[in-house]
């Protein structure tokens, strides 16, 4: 969801797939030190609020990223400059800064770094959102479904036999 209020940052919808090397400068130290120093998991909710300790429901995938994949967590996070964000953040800087707005470059300039800047390495795989690939591939997926359904019912009948 594209959301823009005060309290939010980075809920975009990238339209183009971003650059080939991540952006490892100041600003994305910055959301990546925020990130890393959340306060809270919860769900961002459309009138800006936000429920801490609840998971959405399900995870959202990068809209400009296509073979890439960049796929988020299930659950957005508030930073410790109370602003709620999600666990692409990181991702949409390093990666997708020509499609910020003004105001969420102008939030993650705000953001105060509290150690050295050096304490800092470069983002993870998982914080630049590719720990998760998502297959593409209906059938694929379909095929895989099949045979597990297939391994849970040879599963209930083994168990069956051995009850009966």
């Amino acid at each position: 969801m594209k959301i823009e209020k005060d309290n939010t940052l980075l809920y975009i919808h990238p339209e183009n797939e971003g650059i080939e090397e991540p952006l490892l400068d100041e600003l994305t130290k910055k959301i990546l030190w925020a990130t890393r120093n959340k306060t809270g998991k919860g769900v961002l909710m459309n009138d800006g609020s936000f429920i801490k300790d609840a998971n959405t429901r399900g995870t959202h995938q990068c809209t400009g990223c296509n073979q890439r994949c960049a796929v988020s967590a299930t659950y957005d996070i508030s930073l410790p400059n109370n602003l709620i964000t999600n666990t692409l953040a990181v991702h949409y800087t390093a990666l997708h800064r020509d499609e910020l707005s003004e105001s969420d470059l102008a939030k993650i300039e705000k953001i105060e770094i509290k150690c050295d800047k050096e304490c800092l390495c470069d983002p993870s795989e998982e914080e630049l959102g590719f720990s998760k690939r998502v297959d593409n591939d209906k059938d694929k997926r379909k095929e895989d479904r099949v045979t597990d359904d297939n391994d849970i019912l040879k599963l209930f009948k083994d168990a069956r036999e051995l009850y009966l």
